[in-house]
């Protein structure tokens, strides 16, 4: 009996975790940013769980052959805003291509032929369950689209007085003229 009471604590213990119920956009973008580049994706909370102090963390892993030895590098990518205190609608993560970044002077083909992935990790707490929540996910150098910009997938209801997320514009972009300065270019 003691048995069975313990594996049936266990089993509804596995699956009654909490999850954070977030959604990530398929793709992500590098799209004009303060007179720069940037790259960004974006991500939506799809469940009314309330979600509090979301942060987010970023690395990048960018394979390199040198000398005829391929390796790859690790970074840390500074984002925009690496925290929140309510993550009630989208939130679009910003990682500014300047000169403290490992993708400063990459061009479209630099994004397309060299193996690249982003590592996303995001925590927050859900109020719900009272917990913390984490979810990943990566993109990968099929997933960006160099010179694209997300369109806006929120807009205020017919009166005016609350805010509709549309979660089905969550991949959408638009194309997006990306002028890089001469001290970018090499």
């Amino acid at each position: 009996m003691l048995t069975f009471a313990i594996a049936t604590g266990l089993f509804y213990g596995r699956f009654s975790r909490p999850r954070a119920y977030l959604r990530f956009s398929d793709i992500a973008v590098v799209a004009p940013f303060q007179d720069v580049s940037a790259l960004m994706f974006r991500l939506a909370p799809f469940k009314n769980n309330a979600l509090t102090d979301a942060d987010v963390t970023l690395s990048a892993a960018i394979e390199i052959t040198e000398g005829g030895t391929t390796k790859s590098n690790f970074y840390i990518l500074e984002t925009e805003l690496s925290k929140i205190n309510t993550l009630a609608l989208n939130w679009t993560i910003v990682h500014k291509i300047d000169e403290k970044s490992p993708f400063f002077g990459f061009s479209s083909d630099d994004f397309k032929n060299t193996d690249i992935e982003i590592i996303v990790h995001v925590r927050a707490f859900d109020e719900v369950f009272s917990d913390t929540v984490v979810q990943r996910t990566s993109y990968v150098s099929d997933e960006i689209i160099y010179g694209a910009k997300f369109i806006p997938m929120f807009y205020p209801d017919k009166n005016n007085e609350s805010t509709i997320l549309d979660l089905d514009k969550l991949n959408i972009y638009q194309k997006a003229e990306i002028y890089l300065p001469e001290f970018q270019k090499q």
